[in-house]
């Protein structure tokens, strides 16, 4: 199910690649954002792809595990850093 969703999600990056691709890499600052979010679509595509079909599963999920932490500290965790910090502000 997460290698269909890693397909997926690197497929929207060409798709809609103002709201997904280059143009989210560019906003949160990535260098290289045309290059950067073509290369992680392609690279979702094909190893999501890999491990959905079961190929090399064991080295496929290596980059899909990089992609993750970069996503997670380059976008989800600034988010909750500023959430938690306004709920310590508001507490005080």
């Amino acid at each position: 199910m997460l290698a269909l969703y890693f397909s997926l999600k690197g497929f929207k990056k060409f798709v809609y690649a103002d709201l997904r691709g280059p143009g989210l890499f560019e906003s949160i600052g990535i260098p290289f954002p045309e290059f950067t979010g073509y290369m992680v679509g392609g690279m979702e595509i094909v190893f999501g792809f890999m491990v959905l079909i079961g190929f090399l599963t064991k080295v496929a999920v290596i980059p899909l595990i990089g992609i993750m932490l970069t996503a997670l500290f380059t976008t989800k965790l600034p988010i909750l850093l500023v959430q938690f910090s306004g709920d310590l502000a508001s507490e005080s």
